[in-house]
């Protein structure tokens, strides 16, 4: 219930100020700044835009005021035709960098990064990760996608989207990494950085390239379209629920939202530098060393949902009456139903339960 519409309030909190620094890079990207840019040089421009509160502000604010108005104008005049505008040219675009970083980088190392197995790292904390990270990537225990499969008709089927959202994830997850990975190696720069990667690793690698200018924008531009069209995803449940279940006008409810979201991201953006020894919990032995910042992320990605994605296939597997549960989903076929039931009963509560508790025991994702 609550879960689902407050999980992606959370999440863009701080998701939004991360997004922002997008827009400082693509500026950047725009300006020429990497060109030539040295290693020093790219991790102090890092850490400069971090140490900033006017900037960490600035790109925050702008991002979630474009987030808030695309959410006022609804799902036909704002969602719908942004997102019909930005997915395609997002996946065109993530092809057009694989290309390139096939072309100018090294391939094959990136290959065998990504694909060559290596089964000592399949770790039971190694799953959880991966778990926790499918729970994030899609959307599942953020209410995002019940909110959207409000807008199918009756007969519409739940199971194709689904398919067709793993899969469409999963690709673009793996074609980023084929566009990303060969400019690291091309350059014998780390591959695993975190958000350096992105933010230090790829503007040096790509000041160092044949036609790097043009690529950086055209990344960064990448990067922004994922971000924003996700950060539409986080707002619209909530506003959607204050449409349609207490009467409030969509406007009046993301300017409403969206500004509170906006407030609590500024407390996040000021735990880069002025607030960053703040601990907001810290007298609490899972985030004695999270700032306000980690304090929200921790609690979203690491307990809300898994939480609330737990209880969903609980409530689905073992509440919801099976025969409504089965028209709606429409899955015909006795086995096919027989299978549904049994990962929604066991295996999905297993999984995302076993998340939920190495999480409350002090395992990071």
């Amino acid at each position: 219930g609550w879960f689902s519409v407050l999980a992606p309030m959370g999440a863009l909190m701080f998701y939004a100020v991360v997004a922002g620094w997008s827009l400082e890079y693509l500026l950047r990207a725009v300006t020429g700044q990497f060109q030539g840019i040295s290693a020093a040089d790219a991790g102090a421009a890092f850490d400069s835009l971090l140490a900033s509160p006017l900037r960490m502000l600035t790109w925050h604010t702008l991002f979630m005021a474009g987030t808030i108005f695309v959410v006022a104008r609804g799902l036909q005049k704002g969602i719908e035709p942004v997102t019909t505008f930005m997915m395609p040219a997002l996946f065109v675009m993530i092809l057009a960098l694989a290309v390139y970083a096939h072309v100018a980088g090294a391939p094959a190392e990136a290959w065998r990064f990504l694909f060559d197995p290596d089964f000592s790292k399949l770790t039971a904390e190694s799953w959880l990760v991966a778990l926790g990270q499918a729970l994030f990537s899609v959307t599942i225990g953020t209410g995002a996608l019940l909110t959207y499969g409000g807008y199918l008709g009756d007969q519409d089927s739940l199971v194709k989207p689904a398919w067709q959202i793993v899969i469409a994830d999963t690709g673009i997850a793996l074609v980023a990494g084929l566009a990303i990975f060969p400019i690291v190696f091309a350059t014998g720069l780390d591959p695993g950085q975190g958000p350096g990667l992105m933010f230090v690793t790829l503007p040096l690698a790509l000041g160092q390239m044949p036609g790097g200018y043009f690529i950086a924008i055209m990344l960064f531009v990448t990067v922004f379209f994922a971000a924003f069209t996700s950060a539409l995803v986080m707002l619209e449940p909530f506003v959607g629920y204050l449409e349609e279940h207490v009467g409030i006008r969509r406007g009046v409810g993301a300017t409403a939202v969206g500004g509170l979201i906006w407030l609590m991201g500024v407390a996040a953006a000021l735990s880069f530098n002025v607030w960053g020894d703040i601990r907001p919990l810290g007298f609490l032995p899972l985030y004695e060393d999270r700032n306000i910042f980690g304090v929200i992320e921790f609690t979203v990605a690491n307990i809300m949902l898994p939480a609330n994605a737990f209880m969903l296939a609980m409530f689905c597997g073992w509440i919801f009456h099976r025969h409504v549960l089965r028209d709606e989903i429409g899955i015909r076929s006795a086995g096919g139903y027989r299978l549904f039931s049994f990962l929604v009963r066991y295996v999905a509560p297993l999984g995302v339960g076993a998340v939920l508790i190495a999480s409350l025991v002090g395992t990071q994702f």
